[in-house]
Protein backbone atom coordinates (compact mmCIF):
# COMPACT_ATOMS: atom_id res chain seq x y z
CA UNK A 1 0.00 0.00 0.00
CA UNK A 2 1.10 3.72 -0.85
CA UNK A 3 1.14 7.30 0.38
CA UNK A 4 -1.48 9.17 -1.61
CA UNK A 5 -1.92 11.91 -3.23
CA UNK A 6 -5.62 13.90 -3.88
CA UNK A 7 -5.82 14.76 -7.54
CA UNK A 8 -8.36 17.73 -9.01
CA UNK A 9 -10.56 15.28 -9.64
CA UNK A 10 -10.80 13.62 -5.94
CA UNK A 11 -8.89 10.59 -6.44
CA UNK A 12 -6.40 8.77 -4.79
CA UNK A 13 -3.11 8.24 -6.68
CA UNK A 14 -0.31 5.83 -4.18
CA UNK A 15 3.13 7.00 -5.43
CA UNK A 16 5.20 6.09 -2.74
CA UNK A 17 5.13 3.08 -0.60
CA UNK A 18 3.33 3.80 2.84
CA UNK A 19 5.27 1.81 4.95
CA UNK A 20 8.32 3.09 4.18
CA UNK A 21 9.50 4.61 7.39
CA UNK A 22 11.21 7.71 5.55
CA UNK A 23 8.11 8.66 3.38
CA UNK A 24 6.46 11.49 3.35
CA UNK A 25 3.46 12.51 5.59
CA UNK A 26 0.41 10.68 4.83
CA UNK A 27 -2.21 12.42 2.74
CA UNK A 28 -6.31 12.21 3.50
CA UNK A 29 -6.73 10.28 0.87
CA UNK A 30 -4.73 7.62 1.99
CA UNK A 31 -6.60 7.18 4.99
CA UNK A 32 -10.24 8.05 3.46
CA UNK A 33 -9.07 4.83 0.82
CA UNK A 34 -8.08 2.49 3.87
CA UNK A 35 -11.33 3.31 5.64
CA UNK A 36 -13.61 2.17 2.53
CA UNK A 37 -14.59 -1.30 4.11
CA UNK A 38 -17.35 -2.06 6.81
CA UNK A 39 -14.75 -3.75 9.04
CA UNK A 40 -11.34 -3.65 9.60
CA UNK A 41 -9.18 -6.73 8.98
CA UNK A 42 -6.05 -6.71 11.02
CA UNK A 43 -3.96 -5.82 8.17
CA UNK A 44 -5.96 -2.94 7.60
CA UNK A 45 -5.98 -1.82 10.92
CA UNK A 46 -2.44 -1.94 11.29
CA UNK A 47 -1.53 0.08 8.31
CA UNK A 48 -4.30 2.48 9.48
CA UNK A 49 -2.68 2.66 12.66
CA UNK A 50 0.39 3.63 10.75
CA UNK A 51 -1.11 5.88 8.69
CA UNK A 52 -2.59 7.30 11.31
CA UNK A 53 0.98 8.44 12.89
CA UNK A 54 2.17 10.23 10.20
CA UNK A 55 -1.12 12.03 9.18
CA UNK A 56 -1.40 15.61 9.61
CA UNK A 57 -4.00 17.61 7.29
CA UNK A 58 -6.77 16.59 10.03
CA UNK A 59 -8.75 19.58 8.70
CA UNK A 60 -9.25 18.71 5.02
CA UNK A 61 -10.20 14.90 6.41
CA UNK A 62 -13.98 15.11 7.25
CA UNK A 63 -14.97 16.65 3.56
CA UNK A 64 -13.03 14.29 1.40
CA UNK A 65 -14.81 11.88 3.75
CA UNK A 66 -18.01 12.93 2.73
CA UNK A 67 -17.01 13.67 -0.73
CA UNK A 68 -16.68 9.54 -1.08
CA UNK A 69 -19.69 8.47 1.08
CA UNK A 70 -16.79 7.57 3.78
CA UNK A 71 -17.75 9.63 6.98
CA UNK A 72 -19.32 7.02 9.26
CA UNK A 73 -16.60 4.85 8.33
CA UNK A 74 -13.74 6.78 8.29
CA UNK A 75 -14.36 8.02 11.73
CA UNK A 76 -15.77 4.62 13.49
CA UNK A 77 -12.47 3.43 12.09
CA UNK A 78 -9.95 5.95 13.61
CA UNK A 79 -11.90 5.34 16.55
CA UNK A 80 -11.01 1.37 16.56
CA UNK A 81 -7.51 1.73 15.91
CA UNK A 82 -7.23 4.36 19.00
CA UNK A 83 -6.96 7.03 16.61
CA UNK A 84 -5.83 10.83 18.64
CA UNK A 85 -8.60 13.00 15.84
CA UNK A 86 -8.54 16.83 16.96
CA UNK A 87 -11.27 17.96 18.68
CA UNK A 88 -12.12 20.39 15.96
CA UNK A 89 -12.45 17.29 12.96
CA UNK A 90 -13.52 14.91 15.74
CA UNK A 91 -16.40 16.49 15.83
CA UNK A 92 -17.20 17.11 12.64
CA UNK A 93 -16.99 13.37 12.12
CA UNK A 94 -19.03 12.77 15.31
CA UNK A 95 -21.72 15.27 13.38
CA UNK A 96 -21.19 13.25 10.37
CA UNK A 97 -22.22 9.95 12.15
CA UNK A 98 -25.06 11.29 13.84
CA UNK A 99 -26.80 12.78 10.25
CA UNK A 100 -26.24 9.63 8.86
CA UNK A 101 -27.84 7.43 11.41
CA UNK A 102 -31.07 9.96 11.04
CA UNK A 103 -30.69 10.16 7.65
CA UNK A 104 -30.76 5.94 7.63
CA UNK A 105 -33.96 5.81 10.08
CA UNK A 106 -35.48 8.17 7.55
CA UNK A 107 -34.88 6.07 4.66
CA UNK A 108 -35.39 2.95 6.02
CA UNK A 109 -39.06 4.51 7.43
CA UNK A 110 -40.05 5.52 4.27
CA UNK A 111 -38.77 1.96 2.22
CA UNK A 112 -40.89 0.10 4.97
CA UNK A 113 -43.99 2.62 3.96
CA UNK A 114 -43.58 2.13 0.11
CA UNK A 115 -42.70 -2.27 0.80
CA UNK A 116 -46.13 -2.37 2.91
CA UNK A 117 -47.93 -0.51 -0.02
CA UNK A 118 -46.49 -2.38 -2.76
CA UNK A 119 -47.71 -5.68 -0.71
CA UNK A 120 -51.03 -4.44 -0.22
CA UNK A 121 -51.15 -3.75 -4.09
CA UNK A 122 -48.96 -6.96 -5.05
CA UNK A 123 -46.53 -5.29 -6.66
CA UNK A 124 -43.59 -7.50 -6.59
CA UNK A 125 -40.15 -5.67 -5.76
CA UNK A 126 -36.41 -6.28 -4.97
CA UNK A 127 -34.39 -3.40 -3.30
CA UNK A 128 -31.55 -2.49 -5.03
CA UNK A 129 -27.85 -1.20 -3.47
CA UNK A 130 -27.99 0.70 -0.87
CA UNK A 131 -31.02 0.10 1.16
CA UNK A 132 -30.06 -3.13 1.49
CA UNK A 133 -26.60 -3.44 1.68
CA UNK A 134 -26.91 -1.29 4.99
CA UNK A 135 -28.95 -4.11 6.03
CA UNK A 136 -27.04 -7.25 5.10
CA UNK A 137 -23.25 -5.95 4.87
CA UNK A 138 -22.93 -2.90 7.73
CA UNK A 139 -22.74 -3.52 11.32
CA UNK A 140 -25.22 -0.41 11.22
CA UNK A 141 -27.48 0.86 8.53
CA UNK A 142 -25.89 4.17 9.47
CA UNK A 143 -22.42 3.52 8.36
CA UNK A 144 -23.95 2.79 5.01
CA UNK A 145 -24.91 6.77 3.76
CA UNK A 146 -27.61 6.43 1.27
CA UNK A 147 -28.59 9.51 -1.72
CA UNK A 148 -31.77 7.62 -2.73
CA UNK A 149 -33.99 4.04 -2.98
CA UNK A 150 -33.50 1.76 -5.88
CA UNK A 151 -36.13 -0.88 -6.20
CA UNK A 152 -36.60 -3.43 -8.93
CA UNK A 153 -40.17 -4.31 -10.34
CA UNK A 154 -41.42 -6.07 -13.17
CA UNK A 155 -41.96 -3.80 -16.16
CA UNK A 156 -45.81 -4.45 -16.44
CA UNK A 157 -46.29 -3.27 -13.00
CA UNK A 158 -43.82 -0.22 -13.23
CA UNK A 159 -46.20 2.73 -14.40
CA UNK A 160 -48.79 1.31 -11.37
CA UNK A 161 -46.22 1.28 -8.67
CA UNK A 162 -44.91 4.51 -10.16
CA UNK A 163 -48.55 6.09 -9.90
CA UNK A 164 -48.49 4.32 -6.33
CA UNK A 165 -45.61 6.50 -4.64
CA UNK A 166 -47.87 9.70 -5.41
CA UNK A 167 -50.02 8.29 -2.61
CA UNK A 168 -47.23 8.46 -0.48
CA UNK A 169 -46.26 11.87 -0.54
CA UNK A 170 -44.13 11.33 -3.68
CA UNK A 171 -43.80 14.38 -6.27
CA UNK A 172 -43.78 12.44 -9.76
CA UNK A 173 -42.56 13.62 -12.95
CA UNK A 174 -45.69 14.49 -15.63
CA UNK A 175 -44.82 11.61 -17.45
CA UNK A 176 -43.15 8.75 -16.14
CA UNK A 177 -40.64 8.48 -18.73
CA UNK A 178 -40.28 12.17 -19.24
CA UNK A 179 -36.59 13.01 -19.79
CA UNK A 180 -35.86 8.83 -19.67
CA UNK A 181 -35.07 7.35 -22.67
CA UNK A 182 -36.48 4.40 -23.84
CA UNK A 183 -33.20 2.60 -23.25
CA UNK A 184 -33.15 3.75 -19.18
CA UNK A 185 -33.16 1.17 -16.66
CA UNK A 186 -35.80 2.97 -14.30
CA UNK A 187 -38.56 6.01 -14.57
CA UNK A 188 -38.35 9.41 -13.51
CA UNK A 189 -37.14 9.85 -9.76
CA UNK A 190 -39.98 10.19 -7.56
CA UNK A 191 -38.91 12.86 -4.98
CA UNK A 192 -40.51 13.53 -1.21
CA UNK A 193 -39.10 15.64 1.71
CA UNK A 194 -39.14 14.11 5.16
CA UNK A 195 -37.70 15.81 8.38
CA UNK A 196 -35.90 18.22 5.94
CA UNK A 197 -33.91 15.39 4.49
CA UNK A 198 -35.00 14.33 0.42
CA UNK A 199 -36.07 10.93 -0.54
CA UNK A 200 -35.80 10.13 -4.06
CA UNK A 201 -36.70 7.09 -5.84
CA UNK A 202 -35.69 5.18 -8.57
CA UNK A 203 -37.96 3.00 -9.80
CA UNK A 204 -36.09 0.43 -11.96
CA UNK A 205 -37.59 -1.78 -14.31
CA UNK A 206 -33.87 -3.36 -15.36
CA UNK A 207 -30.45 -3.44 -13.29
CA UNK A 208 -28.62 -1.48 -16.47
CA UNK A 209 -29.15 1.05 -18.86
CA UNK A 210 -30.07 -0.73 -22.10
CA UNK A 211 -27.75 0.88 -24.91
CA UNK A 212 -24.30 1.09 -23.91
CA UNK A 213 -21.52 -0.51 -25.90
CA UNK A 214 -21.03 -3.30 -23.61
CA UNK A 215 -24.00 -5.01 -24.47
CA UNK A 216 -24.90 -6.18 -20.73
CA UNK A 217 -27.90 -8.64 -20.55
CA UNK A 218 -31.25 -7.85 -19.45
CA UNK A 219 -31.67 -8.30 -15.59
CA UNK A 220 -34.83 -8.03 -14.39
CA UNK A 221 -36.91 -8.99 -11.46
CA UNK A 222 -38.23 -12.14 -13.39
CA UNK A 223 -34.76 -13.18 -13.88
CA UNK A 224 -33.27 -12.28 -10.27
CA UNK A 225 -36.10 -13.41 -8.02
CA UNK A 226 -35.50 -16.57 -8.50
CA UNK A 227 -32.30 -16.16 -6.27
CA UNK A 228 -33.26 -13.17 -4.16
CA UNK A 229 -31.78 -13.48 -0.92
CA UNK A 230 -34.45 -12.22 2.19
CA UNK A 231 -33.51 -9.26 4.90
CA UNK A 232 -35.70 -7.29 7.16
CA UNK A 233 -36.59 -3.47 6.73
CA UNK A 234 -38.61 -1.84 9.95
CA UNK A 235 -40.26 -5.46 10.67
CA UNK A 236 -40.74 -5.80 7.54
CA UNK A 237 -39.42 -8.50 5.07
CA UNK A 238 -37.59 -7.61 2.13
CA UNK A 239 -35.98 -8.98 -0.87
CA UNK A 240 -33.09 -7.73 -2.98
CA UNK A 241 -30.46 -9.48 -5.06
CA UNK A 242 -28.25 -12.33 -4.75
CA UNK A 243 -24.60 -11.87 -3.03
CA UNK A 244 -23.45 -12.91 -6.71
CA UNK A 245 -25.82 -10.69 -8.33
CA UNK A 246 -24.80 -7.98 -6.08
CA UNK A 247 -21.30 -7.72 -6.97
CA UNK A 248 -22.41 -7.91 -10.19
CA UNK A 249 -24.41 -4.97 -10.72
CA UNK A 250 -22.40 -3.26 -7.90
CA UNK A 251 -19.17 -3.32 -10.13
CA UNK A 252 -20.81 -2.25 -13.24
CA UNK A 253 -23.08 0.48 -12.03
CA UNK A 254 -20.03 2.00 -9.86
CA UNK A 255 -16.93 1.22 -11.44
CA UNK A 256 -17.82 -0.17 -15.67
CA UNK A 257 -21.38 1.10 -16.89
CA UNK A 258 -20.83 4.28 -17.96
CA UNK A 259 -18.30 7.19 -17.67
CA UNK A 260 -20.34 9.63 -17.47
CA UNK A 261 -21.88 9.06 -13.76
CA UNK A 262 -20.86 10.96 -10.71
CA UNK A 263 -20.28 7.71 -8.87
CA UNK A 264 -17.16 7.33 -11.02
CA UNK A 265 -14.54 7.17 -8.50
CA UNK A 266 -16.49 7.18 -5.14
CA UNK A 267 -14.90 5.25 -2.32
CA UNK A 268 -18.33 3.93 -0.89
CA UNK A 269 -18.41 1.64 -4.05
CA UNK A 270 -15.48 0.44 -3.29
CA UNK A 271 -16.46 0.03 0.59
CA UNK A 272 -19.88 -2.05 -0.71
CA UNK A 273 -17.64 -4.21 -2.69
CA UNK A 274 -14.65 -5.40 -0.99
CA UNK A 275 -17.27 -5.91 2.27
CA UNK A 276 -19.69 -8.09 0.21
CA UNK A 277 -16.51 -10.24 -0.77
CA UNK A 278 -14.90 -10.38 2.48
CA UNK A 279 -18.55 -11.00 4.52
CA UNK A 280 -20.04 -13.86 1.92
CA UNK A 281 -16.31 -15.12 0.64
CA UNK A 282 -17.86 -18.61 1.47
CA UNK A 283 -21.51 -18.20 -0.02
CA UNK A 284 -20.41 -17.42 -3.67
CA UNK A 285 -19.26 -20.03 -5.93
CA UNK A 286 -16.32 -18.73 -7.42
CA UNK A 287 -15.72 -20.71 -10.54
CA UNK A 288 -20.00 -20.06 -11.63
CA UNK A 289 -19.16 -16.49 -10.88
CA UNK A 290 -15.84 -16.17 -13.13
CA UNK A 291 -17.35 -17.92 -15.87
CA UNK A 292 -20.52 -16.26 -15.66
CA UNK A 293 -19.22 -12.52 -15.02
CA UNK A 294 -15.40 -12.76 -16.49
CA UNK A 295 -15.06 -8.94 -16.34
CA UNK A 296 -16.26 -8.13 -12.55
CA UNK A 297 -14.38 -11.02 -11.44
CA UNK A 298 -10.97 -9.98 -13.35
CA UNK A 299 -11.38 -6.39 -11.97
CA UNK A 300 -11.61 -7.41 -8.28
CA UNK A 301 -8.17 -7.47 -7.38
CA UNK A 302 -7.70 -3.90 -8.20
CA UNK A 303 -8.94 -3.32 -5.52
CA UNK A 304 -6.69 -4.35 -3.27
CA UNK A 305 -3.91 -0.97 -4.10
CA UNK A 306 -6.71 1.05 -2.32
CA UNK A 307 -7.89 -1.00 0.61
CA UNK A 308 -5.95 -4.36 0.57
CA UNK A 309 -7.64 -7.54 0.15
CA UNK A 310 -7.40 -10.19 3.41
CA UNK A 311 -5.12 -13.30 2.99
CA UNK A 312 -8.53 -15.56 2.65
CA UNK A 313 -9.73 -13.54 0.24
CA UNK A 314 -6.21 -14.02 -1.97
CA UNK A 315 -5.59 -16.99 -0.67
CA UNK A 316 -9.77 -18.22 -1.85
CA UNK A 317 -9.46 -16.92 -5.54
CA UNK A 318 -5.62 -17.14 -6.19
CA UNK A 319 -4.89 -13.68 -6.93
CA UNK A 320 -1.20 -12.80 -6.89
CA UNK A 321 -1.05 -9.75 -6.59
CA UNK A 322 2.02 -7.53 -9.01
CA UNK A 323 3.59 -4.53 -8.70
CA UNK A 324 1.36 -1.29 -8.09
CA UNK A 325 -0.33 -0.33 -11.70
CA UNK A 326 0.18 3.11 -12.52
CA UNK A 327 -2.02 5.80 -11.64
CA UNK A 328 -3.97 3.76 -8.28
CA UNK A 329 -7.57 5.43 -7.69
CA UNK A 330 -7.17 8.17 -10.53
CA UNK A 331 -10.57 8.87 -11.67
CA UNK A 332 -11.34 9.11 -15.55
CA UNK A 333 -11.25 13.13 -16.58
CA UNK A 334 -11.17 13.19 -20.77
CA UNK A 335 -14.13 12.53 -23.10
CA UNK A 336 -17.10 12.33 -22.22
CA UNK A 337 -16.69 13.08 -18.75
CA UNK A 338 -16.56 16.56 -19.31
CA UNK A 339 -17.98 19.51 -21.15
CA UNK A 340 -16.60 21.03 -24.14
CA UNK A 341 -15.84 23.73 -22.94
CA UNK A 342 -13.42 22.65 -20.26
CA UNK A 343 -12.11 20.37 -22.69
CA UNK A 344 -11.08 23.53 -24.73
CA UNK A 345 -9.84 25.40 -21.19
CA UNK A 346 -7.47 21.98 -20.54
CA UNK A 347 -6.63 22.14 -23.95
CA UNK A 348 -6.36 19.55 -26.87
CA UNK A 349 -3.12 18.30 -26.11
CA UNK A 350 -3.97 17.22 -22.24
CA UNK A 351 -7.60 15.99 -23.07
CA UNK A 352 -5.87 14.08 -25.59
CA UNK A 353 -4.02 12.38 -23.20
CA UNK A 354 -6.57 12.03 -20.29
CA UNK A 355 -8.81 10.42 -23.25
CA UNK A 356 -6.64 7.89 -25.18
CA UNK A 357 -3.83 7.01 -22.34
CA UNK A 358 -5.71 6.98 -19.05
CA UNK A 359 -4.03 5.35 -16.22
CA UNK A 360 -3.27 2.02 -16.05
CA UNK A 361 -4.96 0.78 -12.67
CA UNK A 362 -8.39 2.68 -14.64
CA UNK A 363 -8.33 0.62 -17.62
CA UNK A 364 -7.45 -2.48 -15.97
CA UNK A 365 -10.73 -2.07 -13.64
CA UNK A 366 -13.47 -0.80 -15.79
CA UNK A 367 -12.33 -3.00 -18.60
CA UNK A 368 -11.97 -5.81 -16.36
CA UNK A 369 -8.57 -7.35 -17.82
CA UNK A 370 -7.57 -10.36 -17.19
CA UNK A 371 -3.92 -10.30 -15.32
CA UNK A 372 -2.39 -11.96 -18.33
CA UNK A 373 -4.12 -9.19 -20.55
CA UNK A 374 -1.54 -6.34 -21.89
CA UNK A 375 -2.92 -3.02 -20.90
CA UNK A 376 -2.45 -1.83 -24.29
CA UNK A 377 -5.38 -4.48 -25.05
CA UNK A 378 -7.62 -2.07 -22.69
CA UNK A 379 -6.54 1.54 -23.93
CA UNK A 380 -7.29 0.25 -27.52
CA UNK A 381 -10.70 -1.39 -26.62
CA UNK A 382 -11.32 2.18 -25.02
CA UNK A 383 -10.27 4.11 -27.69
CA UNK A 384 -12.38 2.35 -29.97
CA UNK A 385 -15.37 3.21 -27.42
CA UNK A 386 -14.57 6.98 -27.54
CA UNK A 387 -14.29 7.10 -31.31
CA UNK A 388 -17.74 5.36 -31.46
CA UNK A 389 -19.14 7.93 -29.15
CA UNK A 390 -18.23 10.81 -31.11
CA UNK A 391 -19.52 9.52 -33.75
CA UNK A 392 -22.77 9.17 -31.81
CA UNK A 393 -22.32 12.83 -31.20
CA UNK A 394 -21.52 14.02 -33.85
CA UNK A 395 -24.41 12.00 -35.71
CA UNK A 396 -27.29 14.12 -33.10
CA UNK A 397 -25.79 17.34 -34.52
CA UNK A 398 -26.78 16.14 -37.65
CA UNK A 399 -30.05 15.89 -37.45
CA UNK A 400 -32.34 13.36 -35.42
CA UNK A 401 -30.53 10.91 -33.17
CA UNK A 402 -30.14 7.41 -35.09
CA UNK A 403 -28.82 4.94 -32.67
CA UNK A 404 -26.66 2.49 -33.66
CA UNK A 405 -24.98 -0.81 -32.29
CA UNK A 406 -21.84 -0.49 -30.72
CA UNK A 407 -19.17 -2.47 -32.40
CA UNK A 408 -18.40 -5.89 -31.03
Amino acid sequence: MAAATLTQQGSVHMPSSLLHPMAAPIHAATLVALCARAVLTPQTAAQLKQAVARFEDWAALPALAERHGLGPLVYTHLRAVGAEIPAPTELTLKGLCLRHQRAAQIYDQVLGEILQTFYTAGIDVLVLKGSALAHLLYPQPGLRPRRDLDLLVRPEAALHAYALLGTLGFVLAPTPYQDVSRYHQHLAPATRTVQDYSVMVDLHTDLFFRFKPYHLPSATYSQLSTTAQPFTVNGLPASTLSPAAMLWHLYHHGFSMHLRGDTQGRLLGVADIVTLVEKWLDHIDWEHFQRCYPQTFHALPMFHYLTPWSDAVLERLQWRVGPTPGGVGEVYAGYPTQLAGEHLRRGLRRSCRETFWPSEWWVRLHYGLPATTPTLVGRARHAVYVLWDLGIYATSLLGPLKLHPYPR
